[in-house]
């Protein structure tokens, strides 16, 4: 039998030969420390895009089935105020595209896991290391052709950038102007984007960038940037 201690030669190991076996172990998880966290920024970026896409459509299918407005708003309400959720799906019964006492409003994302979390952060609006727009972006006012700090390509009916995007009961994407009076935009003037990256885009740091398009009927797709390609998939 094989005494602890012992290699297969029945020589114990020397102090000498567990400190370089120890120094490689070390080296190797320096060496991969950034690339798993690099995969858990991007997996978790992932994830957050996916809910924020569910949101949209879960927008769109509960306008069709209850007959009643939902708006979701990204990052700031329609004044401008920040919302206490990256992003918010209101159930608008009064129709006036604001958040008012008894609407229900659903939070998102609401997996405390994927929040976004303020700079250096894990997810932010914007992109980092993209540049122009995916296919179905129409992109209207160009705040999307190069890299930009802009939330969205959304606009509001006057022709202005938006944060919020509209579905009335036949599904279809409008943006609006609270008002009042309360303005709905015209049938398929929702279609646009929302932009997610890991980087930072106040700072230049590069990082993962998505794109969800809403398309102009309101079909959702996301597309994500392939650097190595240098164009949007």
């Amino acid at each position: 039998m094989m005494r602890r201690g012992q290699d297969r030669s029945g020589r114990g190991f020397s102090i000498i030969e567990l400190m370089v076996v120890l120094a490689i172990v070390t080296a190797l998880i320096v060496v991969a420390a950034p690339t798993l966290r690099d995969a858990a920024r991007n997996a978790r970026l992932k994830g957050a895009t996916r809910d924020l896409a569910g949101a949209i459509q879960y927008a769109r299918a509960q306008a069709i089935r209850t007959g009643v407005n939902h708006v979701v708003m990204f990052a700031t309400t329609p004044a401008g105020n920040p919302l206490p959720a990256p992003a918010i799906v209101l159930s608008d019964a009064d129709s006036d595209g604001n958040i008012d006492v008894g609407e229900t409003v659903k939070f998102v994302p609401t997996d405390p896991g994927r929040e976004f979390q303020g700079i250096p952060q894990t997810t932010q609006y914007g992109k980092s290391n993209a540049v122009g727009v995916p296919a179905g972006d129409p992109d209207p006012l160009g705040v999307f052709g190069a890299a930009t700090n802009a939330v969205a390509s959304f606009r509001d009916p006057a022709g202005g950038n938006s944060n919020q995007l509209l579905f009335q009961p036949d599904g279809i994407p409008r943006t609006y102007d609270p008002g009042p009076p309360f303005n709905p935009g015209t049938i398929g003037s929702g279609a646009g984007a929302i932009y997610l990256t890991n980087g930072n885009p106040l700072t230049g740091e590069r990082g993962r960038d998505y794109a969800i398009v809403v398309r102009p009927l309101g079909g959702v797709r996301v597309s994500v940037w392939d650097p190595s390609a240098g164009g949007w998939e």
